[in-house]
């Protein structure tokens, strides 16, 4: 049976929203898709390889969703705030039910979803710049700092779920641009 990589992710996505994903093994995913642990290996390299695509895709439709809420009406400033106030109900949202085993892989989620809405902020960073909303110099040096401090956020929040210091961060955030 001939099947695709994203068929393989519908399948693996599942089984770590039901189980975690400490409890997935590729014998059992194949085993649900009916195909082979070779026909598997094919198409991806290794276990955390798959849910690496997984999340990769879930960064995806997460940055669709993410451009289309800061679209409208508003200032660049508030525009990436908007952008960061969502990003973080994003995180906290994968964090919700995980297990430890799951929030140890959580660095992987992390790292799937800043690649998709890192140019997000990056473009609204430097529509801020050229336009004065932003006291910032450079747009790319100032997308990897807010995504630094989103990210090392969003890994205390794996640590610690209960961690209710979002808007410190918004704020930190906006004295940050200036």
């Amino acid at each position: 049976m001939a099947v695709t990589k994203d068929e393989i992710a519908d399948v693996v996505e599942a089984h770590i929203a039901k189980h975690g994903f400490q409890r997935m093994t590729v014998d059992e995913i194949a085993a649900k898709l009916g195909i082979s642990k070779k026909t598997l290996y094919q198409h991806f390299d290794t276990k955390q390889d798959m849910y690496a695509y997984v999340f990769a895709r879930i960064g995806e439709k997460s940055r669709a969703e993410l451009a289309a809420s800061v679209a409208g009406e508003g200032s660049c400033r508030e525009k990436v705030l908007k952008l960061a106030r969502m990003i973080l109900a994003q995180a906290r949202g994968r964090l919700v039910g995980a297990g430890d085993d799951l929030r140890g892989e959580h660095v992987v989620a992390a790292s799937a979803c800043t690649e998709a809405w890192g140019t997000l902020l990056e473009d609204l960073l430097e529509k801020g710049r050229a336009r004065g909303e932003l006291a910032i110099g450079d747009a790319t040096l100032a997308q990897r700092m807010v995504t630094a401090m989103l990210t090392e956020y969003s890994l205390m929040l794996s640590e610690n779920p209960k961690l209710k210091r979002d808007e410190e961060l918004v704020a930190a955030i906006d004295r940050f641009l200036g």
